[in-house]
């Protein structure tokens, strides 16, 4: 056998491999010995057909499976013998073979590695996050906390902003009635950004009972697709006015289960998730740096096939984490099985980089996978769910959300390796300004 090879645009190869015509000949030969010995044809007992008989009967068929045999035989040694790292067979132009004066030649175009020689990180320099939580940020944690348990009483005026109204209404689209999610007992906040500004200007000012009509053109970009674009008619009528209650201090740590220690108890439990909010935060901005500084160092080629293959992953990825949202009875059935490959094309091609990036780093540096920090980090992720021993079950017994931790620990482990490389500076900031980045 030989094997040419020819480097084409980035790392794209184009393989030729020549199997000669004695060898070609020796696996049929061989492949049609093996037919032989169990082949049934009229006149002839079990394995005592002539070849010359056999092959005139299964020549064709035995023939097309010694070239596909050889042709999966040749490429694997054409990249031993020619020393490739193959990342993938180009699926646009699979092999092809062909036979030439008994020889058999074939065309492979392959996607190979690249190869890599990491860089240092040193007199590059990062910065850390350093901040306090402060009681300011302490007593916006708890008015959000109010207003998340904000009570709503009903009341006998006009509506205003801010309110909150109970309406039933009719949705008619070019002279047909539609129906778009709960006509009846329909309850919306009086808030800009909530609902479609004519509709809030409509209800502004209704008092219970009273019936209005607005006309307003539906936005190009809505969700469903058979009223998009178009000229629509709302004929509401209000059934209530609500307006918000804030709970007192006193109401609010009995909410929120510390009658009896009060509003020291829900200030400490404020601080702390801010604190965890944070931690994660930094943490998260500090290993950006670091991942930046690694790409920056050392700037490589990627095979299009991982990046088309990652792309596939965190589409399935990405349904499966919506269906594992959806609430208890909905059919998942009408969510999209595919999203726009595009949206994912620059996560997916620096997720490759990196990947093979950190992987010199691991081996490199002897880096072992940690079992105790795969628990806690899905402590860290499931814990703010109701649910969360669910959805921790969820990512232990599937196979691939469970790759994706290792991995994330294992870059964690590597962050923390080329950190020691780096000047990193320590910058006091505020939460307000860590959290809102």
């Amino acid at each position: 056998m030989s094997a040419t090879i020819e480097n084409l645009e980035g790392l794209k190869r184009r393989v030729v491999v020549v199997i000669p015509s004695e060898a070609v000949e020796s696996a049929y030969q061989e492949r049609l010995k093996a037919v032989a010995k169990t082949a049934k044809l009229a006149g002839f007992r079990p394995g005592k057909a002539p070849l010359n008989v056999l092959e005139k009967r299964y020549g064709k068929e035995v023939r097309a499976e010694v070239f596909r045999d050889l042709t999966e035989s040749g490429i694997e040694n054409a990249v031993k013998e020619l020393n490739l790292r193959v990342a993938g067979v180009s699926p646009i132009e699979p092999p092809k073979a062909t036979e030439v004066h008994g020889a058999l030649e074939f065309v492979v175009h392959l996607e190979v590695y690249p190869t890599i020689t990491l860089q240092t990180l040193q007199e590059r320099h990062i910065s850390r996050s350093i901040a306090e939580v402060t009681v300011q940020d302490v007593e916006r944690g708890v008015e959000t906390l109010r207003k998340q348990h904000t009570q709503w009483h009903t009341v006998e005026r006009s509506a205003a902003e801010g309110d909150q109204v109970n309406i039933d209404f009719t949705l008619t689209v070019e002279g047909e009635l539609v129906t778009e999610g709960d006509s009846q007992n329909h309850s919306v906040r009086l808030v800009a950004g909530e609902i479609f500004p004519e509709l809030m200007q409509k209800l502004l000012g209704m008092v219970t009972g009273e019936a209005r009509d607005v006309e307003l053109m539906i936005p190009p970009d809505y969700p469903t697709e058979k009223i998009r674009g178009k000229l629509a008619l709302f004929h509401i009528t209000l059934n209530s006015v609500q307006e918000p209650h804030l709970l007192t201090d006193g109401e609010l740590a009995q909410k929120l289960g510390f009658a009896e220690k009060g509003m020291e108890a829900v200030h400490d439990k404020v601080r702390r998730g801010i604190q965890q909010e944070v931690d994660r935060a930094v943490a998260r901005q500090f290993k950006t740096q670091v991942l930046d500084q690694l790409i920056a160092a050392n700037p490589i080629e990627v095979p299009d096939c991982l990046v088309q293959a990652e792309i596939d992953h965190l589409q399935k990825m990405a349904y499966r984490r919506i269906a594992a949202l959806l609430p208890s009875g909905v059919d998942n059935a009408k969510l999209p099985t595919q999203f726009p490959r595009e949206f994912y094309q620059e996560q997916a091609k620096r997720r490759v980089i990196l990947g093979l990036l950190l992987a010199e780093v691991i081996q490199q540096n002897h880096i072992q996978l940690d079992s105790h920090r795969i628990r806690t980090k899905i402590e860290g992720i499931t814990s703010g769910y109701d649910d969360a021993e669910k959805i921790a079950s969820l990512y232990y017994n599937n196979k691939e959300m469970l790759s994706d931790i290792e991995s994330s620990v294992l870059e964690d482990q590597a962050v923390e390796k080329l950190a020691e490389s780096l000047e990193v500076k320590e910058e006091k900031v505020t939460c307000e300004d860590i959290l809102v980045n």
